[in-house]
């Protein structure tokens, strides 16, 4: 991969993260929110969705991209 692809790739991903909370979780949660007779908001969803912690494989992920992981 050149330098070239490469910083247009992590400039996709900074935009469009594609990760599992942007691919699975957030919308498991906005289901969750809607199909639930519950009157909690959806941040208590994804929340609740959503590991605390980023394990060390996915902070490498982020390094990789010069991003910073988030604190959990």
């Amino acid at each position: 991969m050149s330098q070239r692809e490469f910083e247009a790739w992590a400039a996709y991903y900074r935009a469009r993260p594609f990760d599992d909370e942007h691919r699975y979780q957030k919308p498991a949660a906005l289901v969750a929110a809607v199909g639930s007779k519950s009157s909690k908001p959806l941040g208590y969803w994804v929340d609740f969705l959503i590991p605390p912690k980023v394990s060390e494989v996915d902070a490498s992920v982020f390094r990789a991209f010069g991003m910073e992981p988030p604190k959990g």
